[in-house]
């Protein structure tokens, strides 16, 4: 992995991560931690994730192991580091499942550690990737379930299993969208959204392709504390010393972290430490900044990484805002909507995201001051997450539905949807004008892995509207 830090104003500094290009497939770890209260038998989502699985299980390779936890009224191990190559076995515990009670999320994350390949076993031969995908489509009721609770359990995880990285994919509009995004942000993965069959196959497939091709994990960067940063990663404060955890970086992957200070003293380093996939081994090693000012034009990764941030910050501050507020949001995103529209590469797919992003909020913004100043489920979850994908650059972009009740139904891919209430998506006249489901920030082993399931999915929507 190669890293520099480069000056592009006086004042603001650009971390620049890079993941090494290689062929390597990682041996992965996949632990499934499945929603399976009775709210998973709405819209058929409990359904949704078994044919996921069985489109993944088959993908994965025979020195890959899988591990399933369900949680509703209890919580339980349904299978442990098992085999890949046992694909018939898996299969049938899937298909075995079934709904149960309410929603203990916090049983269910705290029986990962039993999940979780021993650390010495890891030391000596530290392979496997672990990764988990916790799916669930509500809040839970069982357990503890505050934010902090919950983030205190990952966090030990952690302590555990440093190199652990967990994802989290929200089913429909009426899931915990805070409580998962900061999940996500703290276990160093990513915050998806979905609503039907193809979205979760199309998640699943970034998610095991990232997985497959790390070339480096727990990567955290250490800044001294009085340099001002601009980042949606998870930052803790020790010390003196800032450290940002980033957690995974993919191979052709980029990750650029933003930062600002009155100067940029010559003693200071940035501080970058992880664990090497390509060695096994783990690095330390100091980035020195680049003092060399770079006034017109601004390197366009960074540019974007700029933009990619202030948008985030918009759509996150937008959520819950005041009415007295609405207007100086709206002034923000009309200037920030200007500076994207004018950019020589406005058409470029991550800048229209962006694009449509800021046009949907300003929309939303002039619906809600007409609504009693709120909100709705649909759209709080929408900005939540297109505001986490944004800022971490990684996952998929969530495509609007049009349908929250039916995990069958293809979400759109000519308009985009907004709620003006909470009962029923109204469409917009804006037409999309990118595919929400190839992201930028894909390599080519995510997208392959990625279009192979949409594909699958695709055709078992298909066969099922023939049947009907």
């Amino acid at each position: 992995m190669e890293s520099s830090v480069q000056q592009f104003t006086p004042t603001e500094y650009a971390i620049i991560l890079k993941g090494r290009a290689t062929e390597q497939r990682r041996a992965v770890h996949m632990i499934f931690v499945i929603d399976v209260s009775d709210s998973m038998n709405d819209g058929n989502k409990l359904n949704s994730v078994k044919r996921s699985l069985q489109f993944i299980v088959p993908l994965l390779t025979s020195d890959d192991l899988v591990s399933m936890i369900t949680f509703g009224e209890e919580s339980e191990i349904v299978m442990n580091k098992v085999s890949a190559a046992n694909a018939d076995a898996i299969l049938y515990k899937v298909e075995s499942l079934v709904t149960n009670g309410c929603t203990n999320l916090s049983a269910g994350l705290m029986n990962i550690g039993d999940c979780l390949v021993p650390a010495a076993a890891e030391d000596a031969t530290p392979t496997y990737k672990q990764g988990v995908l916790l799916l669930t489509d509500g809040n839970a009721n069982r357990g503890v379930y505050t934010k902090e609770a919950i983030e205190g359990i990952i966090n030990s995880l952690l302590v555990r299993a440093p190199s652990l990285t967990l994802n989290t994919v929200g089913y429909g509009h009426d899931h915990n969208t805070e409580l998962l995004r900061r999940a996500a942000v703290h276990g160093g993965g990513s915050y998806n959204v979905v609503y039907n069959l193809e979205g979760v196959a199309t998640t699943f497939g970034e998610i095991l392709g990232g997985m497959t091709s790390v070339v480096a994990q727990n990567v955290t960067l250490h800044l001294p504390a009085n340099v001002k940063i601009s980042t949606g990663y998870s930052t803790t404060v020790k010390d003196g010393v800032t450290h940002v955890r980033i957690g995974d970086v993919y191979t052709e992957n980029e990750i650029i972290v933003l930062c600002e200070t009155l100067h940029w003293e010559e003693s200071w380093e940035v501080g970058l430490t992880y664990h090497d996939m390509t060695t096994l081994s783990s690095t330390s090693i100091a980035a020195i900044p680049i003092n060399t000012t770079i006034a017109d034009p601004i390197p366009k990764t960074i540019e974007q990484a700029r933009f990619r941030f202030h948008v985030s910050q918009l759509l996150s501050s937008a959520i819950g805002t005041a009415l007295p507020n609405i207007q100086v949001i709206k002034d923000h995103a009309t200037a920030l909507l200007i500076e994207l529209k004018a950019l020589s590469y406005s058409q470029e797919q991550l800048i229209q995201m962006m694009i449509d992003d800021l046009e949907s909020l300003l929309q939303s913004l002039t619906t809600t001051a007409s609504r009693n100043n709120r909100f709705n489920l649909a759209t709080t979850g929408l900005m939540a997450q297109h505001s986490a994908y944004l800022s971490l650059g990684r996952g998929l972009r969530s495509e609007n539905p049009s349908s929250f009740d039916d995990c069958h139904s293809p979400a759109p891919t000519s308009q985009h949807f907004f709620a003006d209430d909470d009962d029923e998506p109204q469409p917009m006249t804006r037409t999309v004008r990118f595919d929400a489901t190839l992201s930028p920030f894909s390599n080519r082993t995510q997208q392959r892995v990625t279009m192979n399931l949409r594909e699958s999915s695709q055709q078992v929507v298909e066969e099922q509207a023939v049947d009907e």
